[in-house]
């Protein structure tokens, strides 16, 4: 017998002796104790009911929870800002941020609708919600949709390729996910350098102020747009088209969480950028691009623009420093890659590779370059034509001037009464010479890459021609139709001289505005 047992028969038989003279009492402990079993029996019944309708409830809401959690919309969570995120993809396949009474409405609707999880209600509400804590949203994995949706806003509009898309997507991703490796660094594992074109620091500038709002961390950590000393090999080339772009405008603006949802999901399908790079990029133009400065050390690189100067041992054909670091921009340009060197490294490092240079003249003598004759004509034609006022309000398009400038050399030629190589047309577009005016008069002031402010050609009085429209017009009317007319009368004066000039609407608006101010 166990001691509980010698405790209860201890209990009845002190019971017994106390109310022993007691017929009532001694009644009521035999009433007692007859109905004993079947309290007992009661109690147990009782007990399993409970412990049953719990297992039910309990497996109830756990299929609830399971079947809330992975029917669409999907939920997810970032603890950095405390914020839900949904993601339907039975609808537009889009992220977005969801209050919490909007994930609640939906729960408790269901709930309620479940008589057998009632009695739970706010029980399970509450482990739903833990539950969709859990999920990161940088752990959800975007449909086929959204992701193609994601590539085809970036491409070809920012990048020419897919891969080139998919590649800068992976990089965010590894900047995300706090990613460091990167094979053949200088030391160890550290983070890359990846150099984008100055015209993407907007995008990227927006791209980077929403992911610190969601993520805490800034991309501009990993993004640079100009070179300062950076390692070669850690450094990799951005292959992004030259074009500004704002990310919080269409169509990214309502789309930045997926372009951050679909890069954290290509950094860890591909494990990171440099494995994309090295066993998934199929584009062999972009992994040379993105590896250049890996693949071309600095003395080859020096090398390798060297070469594209000509010796000329037997004529007077120098090249100053101001026009070799022209050359060298346009040797940058035309390789796609940043200025990697500051002036004063640039040229002791040519110096070293070119002995002909004169300290005394600052140039480098007996040699020459197929894009030299460019240069000097377009300083002939600057300085023969072009007149800078700052106190003049006129302007030329950089399109007008490369046309003025066409005009000019074709009267050379036909004065000269013969083609030679050195007057043939070569590289006139308004890139060369947007390039050429900002490196010889970096003075002038030049807005959006296309207008030349205070600037004015005498080859062309562009302000008296609209001033000679405005006078003809008969009778008063508005810009618009006082441009058509001038536009008429142009293409007339076209037929006799097919180098003639139309102005901007732009333009002609400003001085019919000027002229009728009252």
């Amino acid at each position: 017998m166990s001691d509980q047992l010698h405790h209860l028969q201890a209990i009845v038989e002190q019971l017994h002796i106390k109310y022993s003279g007691d017929e009532y009492m001694l009644g009521k402990l035999v009433a007692h104790i007859a109905q004993l079993p079947a309290v007992m029996d009661a109690a147990n019944q009782a007990r399993d009911d409970k412990e049953q309708r719990k297992k039910t409830l309990i497996t109830a809401s756990d299929e609830f929870i399971e079947q809330f959690l992975n029917e669409c919309p999907h939920y997810y969570y970032n603890a950095n800002v405390e914020l839900f995120f949904v993601y339907d993809p039975s609808a537009e396949c889009n992220y977005s941020v969801i209050n919490e009474d909007d994930i609640l409405h939906p729960i408790l609707t269901k709930i309620s609708g479940n008589r057998e999880l009632m009695p739970w209600k706010y029980k399970i509400k509450n482990q739903v919600l833990r539950r969709i804590k859990d999920r990161s949203l940088l752990t959800s994995i975007p449909e086929s949709q959204t992701i193609q949706r994601t590539l085809n806003m970036l491409c070809p509009m920012l990048f020419r390729s897919r891969d080139c898309a998919k590649y800068f997507l992976t990089v965010i991703g590894d900047v995300i996910l706090k990613k460091t490796v990167l094979t053949g660094a200088t030391e160890g594992n550290v983070e890359p350098i990846y150099i984008a074109t100055p015209k993407a620091r907007q995008f990227i500038k927006g791209l980077s102020q929403e992911c610190v709002t969601l993520f805490g961390t800034s991309l501009l950590s990993a993004f640079k747009f100009k070179f300062y000393e950076y390692a070669f090999r850690d450094c990799r080339l951005m292959d992004m088209n030259d074009v500004a772009m704002d990310a919080f405008s269409p169509p990214f603006k309502h789309r930045l969480i997926d372009i951050f949802c679909v890069a954290a999901h290509y950094s860890q399908r591909y494990e990171n950028a440099e494995a994309f790079l090295s066993k998934q990029c199929k584009d062999t133009a972009m992994h040379q691009r993105v590896l250049y400065l890996t693949h071309c050390p600095e003395d080859e690189l020096i090398a390798k623009f060297v070469s594209t100067c000509e010796p000329s041992p037997k004529s007077n054909m120098n090249i100053s420093w101001k026009n070799m670091m022209y050359l060298w921009k346009v040797f940058i340009d035309e390789e796609r890659i940043p200025n990697v060197f500051f002036a004063q490294a640039l040229k002791s490092r040519l110096v070293q590779q070119l002995p002909t240079y004169s300290e005394t003249a600052d140039a480098f003598l007996q040699l020459t370059s197929k894009h030299l004759p460019l240069v000097t004509r377009f300083n002939d034609f600057w300085t023969q034509t072009i007149v800078v006022n700052p106190n003049d309000d006129d302007e030329l398009e950089i399109d007008e001037f490369t046309a003025l400038f066409k005009q000019h050399h074709h009267h050379q030629i036909m004065q000269s009464g013969q083609v030679t190589p050195q007057l043939q047309s070569h590289n006139h577009t308004d890139a060369a010479f947007l390039g050429l005016i900002q490196h010889f008069y970096p003075e002038v002031a030049v807005e959006n890459d296309k207008y030349l402010m205070h600037v004015s050609c005498t080859l062309w009085n562009k302000r008296g021609d609209v001033l000679a429209a405005l006078q003809e017009c008969a009778t008063p009317t508005t810009s618009y139709k006082a441009y058509e007319y001038y536009c008429q009368q142009q293409r007339l004066k076209y037929k006799t001289n097919p180098h003639h000039l139309i102005v901007s609407k732009k333009y002609f608006e400003k001085i019919y505005n000027a002229e009728n101010e009252f």
